[in-house]
């Protein structure tokens, strides 16, 4: 057991400790500058659009409210012989969702980003049956050399992203599963504001057996100021042994992508 938890160690700190990136402007600072950007401007013509919509006037009818009024029925009975009825789409066993033993993953990984320096990553599962709720918190980081010539403020580039949602497991077959959530996620870096939104994540899981798992996972972000992010992950899990390659692209920026190593333990 010491061996398996030694061998993922030892490669998580080969990947965080490789020399830093000396670069005038890596893909993480192009990316923060490039939200930054979008941001501002978005922020000021949503100003102005407000400016404009207060000189404006709602003259809709009240008496629309009140239009779909008294359409409550959903399901269909038919009468029999006998006083009997028959009730179509009445099956509610079809499409419930069940609660059981609690079950979950955690992992702590870090990823070395080409051309930049890296990120840490956190994430953790909680499922009872069917239902559940997932956290992550990622942490990017690059340090800039030429800080003056590229205008910013700061040595060390942050990006940081955090993510709450309730998950459901909409599909288990054996050992296939596939996972969708949909939730809140916040933005924060140290060259743009923090932008608060959604998530929508998917994760499919196949296990080969006890000790050995595949895993594929995306999620799609949208942020305040039209600010959108995608993210996708393939990777493996052996023991408590967890390596992959992760891919982020926000709508302004180069793509933040590279192999990635780390823990990742079943409970």
């Amino acid at each position: 057991m010491v061996s398996k938890l030694l061998a993922p160690t030892s490669i998580l700190a080969l990947l965080t400790m490789l020399p830093t990136q000396s670069v005038n402007a890596g893909p993480l600072a192009q990316t923060a500058r490039g939200v930054d950007n979008k941001s501002s401007s978005d922020s000021e013509s949503s100003s102005s659009d407000r400016s404009n919509s207060d000189n404006t006037v709602d003259h809709r009818d009240d008496d629309d409210d009140d239009s779909f009024s008294g359409r409550s029925s959903s399901s269909l009975l038919v009468g029999g012989g006998g006083g009997q009825a028959t009730c179509y789409s009445c099956d509610e066993s079809a499409n419930e969702v069940r609660l059981g033993p609690a079950s979950g993953q955690a992992r702590l990984a870090g990823q070395k980003v080409r051309d930049s320096d890296g990120s840490f990553r956190f994430d953790a599962a909680l499922l009872f049956g069917q239902i559940g709720a997932y956290v992550s918190a990622d942490y990017y980081f690059e340090h800039i050399e030429a800080k003056a010539a590229e205008g910013l403020m700061e040595d060390d580039v942050r990006v940081n992203l955090f993510e709450l949602a309730p998950m459901v497991r909409f599909y288990e077959d054996g050992p296939l599963s596939a996972d969708l959530r949909l939730g809140l996620s916040v933005a924060a870096s140290s060259h743009f504001d923090t932008l608060p939104g959604g998530v929508l994540g998917l994760r499919l899981l196949a296990r080969a057996n006890d000790l050995l798992a595949l895993s594929l996972e995306g999620r799609a972000m949208a942020f305040r100021d039209d600010v959108v992010a995608y993210e996708g992950v393939a990777g493996a899990q052996y023991s408590v042994a967890w390596v992959g390659y992760r891919a982020l692209k926000f709508d302004v920026g180069p793509v933040l992508e590279g192999p990635e190593a780390g823990l990742r333990f079943s409970f």
